[in-house]
């Protein structure tokens, strides 16, 4: 049998030898999925690229900010939707450039709630649904201060602070992904700091690490709320396809069980006799001290030695689970 290369004479894939192959998987609680981030700059000529790591990466869904495509881009927009797998595709309206999209696999249910252009960024809301498990998804674009967006980075962390909290009043979980053009690797700088403080005001947690830019910046991010009931773990920056990484993670519909150590004394074990004898033990002399400091000091001393051989200090790592919602 001969052989076929993926690859045409054009060195465009061919989507036929990437054949689908139909999930087995069955989501449940206990299930997880991958996805990937990109700034593609640019779908129109990178389609095939795109398609080739998705599919080899086996990812469940990918968010792409800066698509560059327009509704009327019907070929590309076709080429993104192979069989198994499907493409939402959100334009930007009111200048070139732009745009945000969601692939996915036909195995999850995705759909677009909202979309908006409002002054500093670019947006775009998805409800995901894995099984039962549901959760937003936010892709957001913020693009650089130019001439022909000539808004400050203070006047996007405003925006995005009345903007999260006002998603947090109907959004039951969500998960906030997209290129915000803030080099948050850069701790010292103003604007950096200014961001963090919001997003610990929000009590959101920043999961990318390391360079996501050729600039060697971090500028890609993804933002999970401290208070979540899901996990966001593996988080990776992987392929160039344009002068940003793929970002890649595993959303885990259960919490990470986080291992803790904590350090604890036995009180009810402690014999209060022999207790009692031995805090009697060299008191007289500590009373008799004639420096009140001396006394303090010694006092001290002396009752921390005796509650240490008593009960003495245990350290034990132990699993820390969330807790239980009461029942009203």
């Amino acid at each position: 049998m001969k052989w076929r290369s993926m690859w045409d004479h054009n060195n465009h894939v061919h989507h036929d030898v990437l054949r689908y192959l139909p999930s087995e998987t069955r989501y449940d609680s206990n299930d997880h999925c991958c996805f990937g981030l990109v700034n593609a700059r640019s779908l129109r000529n990178k389609c095939d690229q795109f398609l080739h790591f998705v599919m080899t990466e086996n990812l469940d869904f990918c968010v792409i900010v800066e698509s560059w495509l327009k509704n009327t881009d019907t070929v590309e927009i076709a080429t993104l939707k192979p069989e198994g797998y499907d493409f939402i595709n959100v334009e930007r309206r009111e200048r070139v450039g732009g745009g945000i999209g969601i692939f996915f696999k036909n195995t999850i249910a995705v759909t677009l709630i909202d979309s908006g252009e409002p002054l500093p960024f670019e947006f775009a809301r998805y409800a995901i649904k894995i099984g039962t498990f549901m959760v937003d998804i936010i892709a957001l674009y913020r693009p650089p201060y130019s001439a022909q967006h000539p808004v400050s980075i203070y006047t996007f962390v405003s925006e995005f602070a009345d903007f999260a909290n006002e998603l947090f009043l109907t959004a039951n979980r969500c998960l906030f992904m997209g290129d915000f053009n803030i080099q948050i690797n850069r701790d010292l700088e103003r604007s950096t700091i200014a961001f963090v403080d919001v997003l610990n005001t929000l009590s959101l947690n920043q999961l990318v690490i390391g360079p996501t830019h050729v600039s060697g910046n971090t500028l890609d991010l993804i933002l999970i709320r401290e208070s979540s009931d899901f996990s966001i773990t593996n988080v990776r920056n992987d392929f160039f396809l344009s002068d940003h990484r793929f970002i890649l993670a595993t959303l885990s519909t259960c919490p990470v069980l986080v291992r803790k150590r904590v350090q604890f004394r036995r009180l009810n074990s402690i014999d209060h006799e022999s207790f009692r004898a031995s805090l009697s033990d060299d008191m007289e002399k500590i009373l008799k001290l004639e420096s009140l400091d001396d006394m303090v000091t010694a006092y001290n001393y002396h009752t921390k030695k005796v509650l240490d051989d008593h009960a003495p200090v245990v350290t034990k790592l132990i699993t820390a689970r969330p807790r239980c919602s009461m029942v009203r």
